[in-house]
């Protein structure tokens, strides 16, 4: 519990900066984003081979930017996981990514570059159509990522296009049996998203 007080407490930080944007002179943005997860995960059993689990990926974000300088929060569903021979492993998270960036502010358009951490938390898990039991995964899962975003402002309103790249830094797997002899693994993840802002 006391990581997810962690999280939250980072949200209303961000938030409570949000409210004073004018005096802090920071354009903050609040704006939703969907698109496409392609999913797989890291194995160190190198014998193991898997196909992508290609799924959906979205939600809210609040974007804080101070000019060549920004810093991004948002609340993410994540569809996850990977296709093997023998395992077909689905899983979903909420995601609470916290990402640094450094862009270049031009008068309508400000491509940046990221990067920064996610803190996941399971939502769902299923081994070959069959619900995962509470020992077989960790429940949580830490992560880096990086990636780059363009952002086109229309007035009040602004267009966002992101691709991002999800490396775990924690193990998936716990103490069960249900993924046999396939040894350790860490998610990893391409996204891609588009969405839409408005200015605070």
């Amino acid at each position: 519990m006391s990581r997810l007080a962690g999280a939250v407490l980072a949200t209303f930080s961000l938030v409570a900066i949000a409210g004073d944007a004018e005096a802090q002179l920071v354009d903050v943005t609040f704006g939703v984003r969907g698109g496409v997860s392609v999913a797989s995960a890291s194995f160190d059993l190198e014998t193991f081979d898997a196909d992508n689990r290609t799924g959906f990926v979205g939600g809210p974000f609040l974007n804080l930017d101070f000019g060549i300088f920004g810093a991004q929060i948002a609340g993410m569903y994540h569809q996850m996981g990977f296709e093997g021979e023998d395992i077909d492993l689905d899983l979903d998270y909420f995601e609470v990514p916290v990402v640094l960036k450094v862009g270049v502010p031009l008068p309508l358009v400000k491509p940046s570059v990221f990067g920064g951490v996610t803190l996941g938390f399971e939502g769902a898990c299923e081994v070959n159509g069959v619900e995962c039991s509470d020992d077989d995964t960790s429940g949580t899962q830490y992560a880096g990522v990086a990636g780059a975003d363009v952002k086109i402002s229309l007035g009040v309103a602004s267009l966002w296009a992101d691709g991002r790249y999800n490396f775990g830094l924690s193990d998936v797997n716990d103490a069960g049996d249900a993924f046999g002899e396939i040894g350790d693994f860490q998610n990893r993840a391409w996204n891609f998203t588009v969405g839409i802002g408005f200015g605070l």
